[in-house]
């Protein structure tokens, strides 16, 4: 037993600085084709929201708001946008998602009025993301799971769980979004 702390020390990945780890300019020049992918949640959208019936807090309908989506943050050696921007318009609710070439995974970071934030990875399969990663939502640390279904051309689902200490996953809530208007670019 006492050999394997050194067996494990020395399995781990050597360190490497972050500007020795940064690709050639070759390669970061490379476009991200998976982003097509989010193509289609370009536009307006109004979205209902829900939460699932979970302890003892009940089921909530908060109602119906309206979001847009674009994609922002151009990247300097090729000019393909590289993050989609999904915000509602009373700014309390902020996603940005993009697809990792490197890692080759995608990645999720939301925040959330009044104080939530966190960021996911997955991997998408046919219609559907799947990420999952920490959050904190009101001072209290989660291990979340987040699903994004494209229902069709004009909607889409995303639900929301929560893993337990058990390890089971609850679900917390789930945005329905219909598109408002035709996709802007």
């Amino acid at each position: 037993m006492p050999m394997l702390l050194p067996m494990l020390l020395l399995a781990s990945s050597p360190y490497v600085p972050i500007y020795e780890a940064m690709p050639s300019r070759a390669i970061l020049k490379r476009p991200v084709p998976e982003l097509k992918h989010l193509g289609w949640m370009v536009g307006a959208w109004r979205c209902h929201v829900h939460s699932f019936a979970v302890g003892r807090a009940p089921a909530r309908d908060f109602g119906e708001s309206s979001y847009t989506a674009k994609f922002i943050m151009p990247n300097a050696l090729n000019g393909q946008r590289t993050w989609l921007q999904l915000a509602d318009t009373t700014s309390r609710d902020l996603t940005l998602l993009t697809f990792d070439p490197m890692a080759r995974r995608w990645v999720l970071t939301g925040i959330e009025w009044p104080v939530s934030y966190g960021v996911s990875t997955g991997e998408m399969s046919g219609h559907r993301l799947v990420l999952t990663g920490g959050a904190t939502v009101f001072g209290r640390n989660y291990h979340l799971r987040q699903t994004i279904t494209k229902v069709g051309e004009n909607s889409f689902t995303i639900l929301n769980e929560e893993r337990r200490p058990d390890g089971r996953w609850i679900r917390d809530d789930e945005y329905d979004f219909v598109r408002s208007a035709s996709p802007k670019s």
